[in-house]
């Protein structure tokens, strides 16, 4: 679970419901937290204040946003990607990201209305930028999956037999 307006991160047990892990105070406005591995867990990390570990002053705002690793063994934190002048990635609010089978990772900047995948070696594999028809506008993106790739042939087969029947 993550709880964004008190930057907490747990895992709470479903069946005793106690809490097996937590963590604070590691990150600004965090959310979309995902089990890596059993260890393991990703958070998308807004960074919208400064915090005690970005060496910024105090309230001042930052122009990146983080996809963090929390190791639960040993309560570290680990920047996996984060904004830089060569990959520019900050969303103040909103954002999510997607583990992808193949080691990706696809992350949406929701207020920049833009969605792109980086490989393991953190490089730029593509970028989708939500740009309203005729206006030079990008549209908020809440978020992007990553659907399979024979997607279009399951929907629009289960489409045009529904329309048949």
């Amino acid at each position: 679970m993550s709880l964004r307006n008190i930057n907490t991160v747990l895992v709470l047990d479903p069946v005793t419901l106690k809490i097996r892990y937590l963590t604070t105070g590691k990150f600004v406005r965090q959310h979309d937290a995902d089990f890596i591995d059993g260890n393991t867990i990703s958070v998308y990390d807004n960074n919208h204040v400064a915090s005690p570990r970005s060496g910024a002053e105090s309230g001042g705002q930052h122009n990146s946003s983080k996809i963090v690793l929390i190791s639960a063994l040993d309560n570290s934190l680990t920047d996996y990607i984060s904004g830089s002048q060569t990959l520019p990635f900050y969303s103040m609010i909103m954002g999510k990201h997607q583990w992808l089978n193949n080691g990706n990772l696809l992350i949406a900047e929701s207020m920049k209305g833009r969605a792109f995948e980086i490989n393991p070696q953190k490089q730029l594999v593509w970028v989708y930028n939500n740009v309203i028809a005729q206006t030079d506008t990008v549209g908020i993106m809440e978020g992007a999956e990553r659907l399979p790739p024979n997607f279009d042939a399951q929907f629009f087969s289960r489409s045009r037999a529904a329309c048949l029947n």
